[in-house]
């Protein structure tokens, strides 16, 4: 974090965090500690990230949940990387392949950034990013900053947490503070995608992306990250058990809906024994589909 914060270790560097108002004295101030500690969480109640994948539309079903609480660089990384690996990639076959998340991955970066420069850690409760079937929403404890409205967000800037913002720009993870959601914006009109919508009140800020709706999954459409792996785990014939095992994935249920299903509904593979598809020895194999698909890849 110091490095990349540009910050030289030298005898002096005690005085320079004294300076940027990481510490005081000899002791780690809040900012400090939820951006150098590696344990921020402990320090710092309510810093830690909850990633969680949701079935369908609702909160009812969990399928998958990270909570990520060390500094708040690794939380950043540790989450943009949980979305990515959770949402749907396409990509289209030229002179090389191109691959396109469906949604705009710099904006992500930026709404996520927002929530954890902005929310009130004096609040309780997590940072929240929650994945559903139809939209992606990232919340954040603490509304709008005073003196700001859903008309003028984006035209004014009034940084919650000054300091954190501060080391923020050091850390070229934000460019100019204020002027993010009007890169998301244009970000998703590029892409395009529709534009986020915004809820916002007194104790909570949420940002939320609707989803591209999409039906099956085939060579030419989307093949997400959950796909191309079982694609890859598969060699001649393999059972259903030996394949969770290959993925090391322990969630059935997160197996059968993000991997095996849709796989099978785009024609990348296949039963061999038809009539005992719920057999943990149920086997499979790639179609002729599925091994282009995967030479393309």
């Amino acid at each position: 974090m110091i490095k990349i914060s540009r910050i030289t270790p030298n005898a002096e560097t005690k005085l320079l965090l004294n300076n940027l108002g990481l510490s005081k004295g000899n002791h780690m101030t809040y900012a400090g500690s939820l951006l150098l500690g590696t344990d921020a969480a402990r320090l710092v109640p309510g810093s830690s990230i909850n990633c969680c994948l949701f079935h369908g539309t609702t909160k009812t079903r969990i399928l998958d949940q990270k909570i990520y609480s060390s500094d708040f660089l690794s939380n950043y990384n540790s989450a943009v990387n949980y979305l990515l690996a959770h949402l749907d990639t396409s990509y289209e076959i030229g002179f090389k392949r191109i691959d396109k998340l469906e949604l705009p991955e710099t904006a992500l970066r930026e709404a996520l950034l927002n929530a954890m420069g902005h929310r009130d850690y004096s609040k309780p409760g997590d940072l929240q990013v929650h994945l559903f079937q139809d939209r992606l929403e990232i919340g954040n404890p603490g509304g709008l900053v005073g003196g700001l409205t859903l008309a003028n967000l984006g035209t004014r800037s009034i940084p919650r947490n000054p300091l954190i913002f501060g080391m923020m720009q050091r850390m070229n993870l934000v460019e100019k503070v204020g002027s993010g959601f009007k890169r998301i914006y244009n970000l998703c009109d590029k892409q395009p995608c529709p534009r986020p919508e915004i809820d916002a009140d007194e104790d909570w800020f949420r940002i939320i992306f609707r989803r591209p709706k999409s039906g099956a999954v085939t060579q030419s459409d989307q093949v997400t990250p959950q796909v191309e792996a079982l694609l890859r785990a598969i060699s001649g014939e393999i059972t259903r058990t030996e394949l969770q095992a290959e993925l090391n994935l322990s969630d059935r249920e997160n197996f059968r809906l993000a991997y095996l299903k849709p796989a099978l509904e785009a024609n990348l593979i296949k039963r061999t024994i038809p009539d005992k598809p719920n057999s943990p020895l149920q086997k499979y194999r790639l179609t002729k589909k599925g091994e282009k698909a995967i030479k393309q890849g």
